[in-house]
């Protein structure tokens, strides 16, 4: 049995962004991951407040406040909310790869895919 080869972080990025584009279940699984990177103290005021590389920007980080608090209120986004929040999200692939291995794995994996890293 031939064994798989580990993406390199390039590749995994790459892969990434793919699901975000292709998946809305992994566009928001991904927005939670970076918003998991926020200060404690971000998140309770709604803004950036440090350039430290993680989390969202202080450019994004209202719309995706927003975003969020409204797909947690009504599970529902418009095409253009997805469109947006695709976009957004897809700029912060490398912090999504920064996650554990396994869960990196489970974020990759789809249906009938192996999702290898």
């Amino acid at each position: 049995m031939e064994k798989k080869k580990k993406m390199n972080e390039s590749e995994k990025k790459d892969k990434i962004k793919e699901y975000i584009s292709l998946y809305n279940d992994k566009t928001i699984e991904a927005m939670y991951i970076v918003y998991g990177f926020q200060t404690s103290e971000e998140k309770d005021e709604g803004e950036c407040r440090r350039k430290n590389g993680k989390g969202f920007s202080k450019y994004d980080i209202g719309f995706v406040e927003s975003v969020k608090n409204q797909w947690e209120e009504r599970k529902y986004l418009s095409s253009k909310q997805w469109d947006a929040l695709k976009r957004c999200i897809g700029k912060y692939a490398g912090q999504v790869a920064m996650v554990s291995d396994k869960r990196l794995s489970l974020f990759l994996k789809r249906e009938n895919d192996k999702g290898n890293i």
